[in-house]
């Protein structure tokens, strides 16, 4: 203790510097300043080895995030790639499968379609009593014999004992087939089937990949909804039904449970397709609506959603899938109905040109056609001329750079004494670049027709301010007659009953000369006849005479 506290203590700075300078206090100074110099080296040494120490921790780390990024980066750059490539095949698809054109046609399936009634014999109307239905014409039998067993089958099934059941197709091609079968109680069942495969058809496959179908089920929801209450106060409303007097705002709600209900029905959806849209069953309920509506259902019309629609060109095949294909329509305009060459209805012409669009449809009684068939062809062969006439003057008449829509409808009927054929004829003009996309959209909207079930009768002056578009002319009436052979006989009633009186009257005066001529045949005949007779009695008499006189030269003879 005594020890330490003598070294803590102060020494005299004679001693200090006598201890310095003596060997031993030099030795130890070396000692210390080595000691300072190893330490002062050591921690350079270790300071050096820090620095390397970090900059390569930097710069691994550097490194690794350079990495990490050039790898993000390019994964991005594949994943971008990849989604680029997949919007790419979809728009691609899309644009492949979309109607790009509303002037864009299709044809019918090459199928013939047979209708049966409950006791399974052919129906000939198609306009009634037609229980099932059964296709014929594709090549692949089995397909074939599976979409009828399947047809017939769900009617059957529909019968549910004695119920009326109906059977209705209502599309027919792009080689699918949509149909719908219902019983006299409105219970029914859609059948959509892709003919080249023979399986279902779900409704997305209706629309291109893209399509914003939740949009379109809302946008049907609010038109039924907007439709419903309209049409409840159909008297209030004159009679006319104007949608946009209906604030379809206030159906938001209903819609989007329709389109919660379209998700979780999934596949059990039930649809029919048709050329100018699609019906949805079981989406919307009945307290939805405020009529008595039991079979409620939405529409999606495919006009105003031109290039969403792909059911015309989706199941297009490379090589045929039928037996004939010369059965069916063809080069139908998108979004129309076609008059079919059936026992009422017949396309006298139906032709696109470049700048002209020109149908004549001839409408007649089955009935009457059947009795007096080869009078009706005479007149059919007669109509089917002019069309062809009239497809060259409009031709000739119509310059370049302008399009032109010419409708006529023909209505064929007979009476007592002769054949009437009444004319009513359409005509719309527009700039040829309108006619060859814009203008067919027009075309379709006019639904109030016969020709193919839209336009005919559609192009009159009323509407001018609704297709500002399209020059409108004025709508024409003729007739035509033909006697019941299918001569023509005139153009109005007057001449055709002018001429009948005519013929009638040169009819009677060939009568009258057959009857003259017979009577002076008579005549000349009686005279023969008298004049034979006379002679006849002139050579009895006479020759009774000479007998007499033989007899009485003999008697005297013997007398002497």
């Amino acid at each position: 203790m005594d020890n330490k506290k003598e070294e803590t203590e102060e020494k005299p700075k004679a001693v200090v510097e006598m201890e310095e300078n003596s060997d031993a206090g030099k030795a130890k100074k070396r000692i210390k300043e080595k000691r300072e110099l190893d330490a002062k080296t050591a921690n350079k040494k270790f300071l050096i080895k820090y620095i390397i120490f970090v900059v390569i921790i930097i710069l691994i780390t550097i490194g690794a995030i350079y990495y990490s990024i050039n790898q993000l980066n390019k994964d991005d750059e594949e994943n971008v790639t990849e989604e680029k490539t997949e919007i790419a095949k979809t728009t691609a698809k899309d644009q492949k499968y979309a109607v790009n054109s509303y002037s864009e046609t299709y044809n019918e399936n090459s199928l013939k379609i047979q209708y049966y009634a409950g006791n399974d014999q052919p129906v000939e109307n198609t306009y009634g009593g037609e229980e099932y239905a059964q296709i014929e014409g594709l090549l692949d039998k089995d397909i074939q014999n599976s979409i009828n067993a399947r047809l017939k089958d769900t009617a059957k099934r529909l019968k549910e004992g004695n119920r009326s059941t109906f059977t209705q197709i209502t599309a027919n091609y792009g080689n699918i087939l949509s149909a719908i079968i219902y019983n006299q109680d409105y219970k029914r069942e859609t059948i959509n089937i892709d003919l080249t495969t023979g399986n279902d058809i779900s409704l997305e496959d209706v629309f291109v990949s893209s399509a914003p179908l939740n949009s379109l089920i809302m946008e049907g929801v609010y038109k039924s909804l907007a439709w419903d209450r309209l049409s409840s106060d159909y008297e209030k409303n004159e009679g006319y039904i104007d949608m946009n007097k209906v604030d379809t705002s206030q159906y938001e709600e209903i819609a989007l449970r329709a389109v919660n209900n379209y998700k979780a029905k999934g596949e059990n959806i039930q649809f029919y397709i048709t050329c100018e849209g699609i019906t949805i069953y079981g989406i919307t309920d009945q307290n939805m609506y405020i009529s008595d509506n039991e079979n409620s259902s939405i529409s999606i019309d495919f006009l105003g959603h031109r290039e969403d629609i792909a059911i015309y060109k989706r199941y297009l095949a490379t090589n045929s899938i039928y037996e004939n294909d010369s059965i069916g329509a063809k080069d139908i305009i998108v979004f129309t109905n076609n008059i079919y060459d059936n026992k009422y209805m017949y396309n006298l012409i139906y032709e696109k040109d470049e700048n002209i669009f020109i149908e004549e449809s001839l409408n007649f009684y089955e009935e009457e056609s059947k009795k007096d068939k080869n009078t009706f062809e005479i007149i059919k062969k007669y109509l089917t001329n002019i069309a062809n006439e009239d497809k060259q003057k409009i031709k000739s008449e119509t310059n370049n750079n302008i399009g032109a829509f010419y409708q006529k409808e023909v209505n064929l009927w007979k009476s007592e004494n002769y054949y009437a054929a009444s004319y009513t004829e359409y005509k719309a003009t527009c700039d040829v670049s309108y006619f060859k996309d814009e203008g067919f959209k027009d075309y379709a909207k006019m639904k109030n027709g016969p020709r193919a079930d839209v336009g005919m009768n559609g192009f009159v002056k009323g509407e001018l301010d609704e297709f500002p578009n399209l020059n409108i002319s004025e709508v024409k009436h003729s007739e035509l007659y033909f006697d019941l052979e299918g001569n023509y006989i005139g153009a109005s009633k007057e001449e055709a009953n002018e001429t009948i009186n005519k013929s009638n009257a040169v009819e009677e005066d060939k009568a009258n000369s057959t009857e003259n001529t017979n009577k002076d045949a008579n005549i000349n005949v009686n005279t023969s006849i008298d004049n034979n007779t006379t002679n006849v009695n002139a050579n009895v008499n006479s020759n009774t005479i000479e007998i007499e006189r033989e007899e009485n030269i003999d008697n005297s003879i013997v007398e002497e």
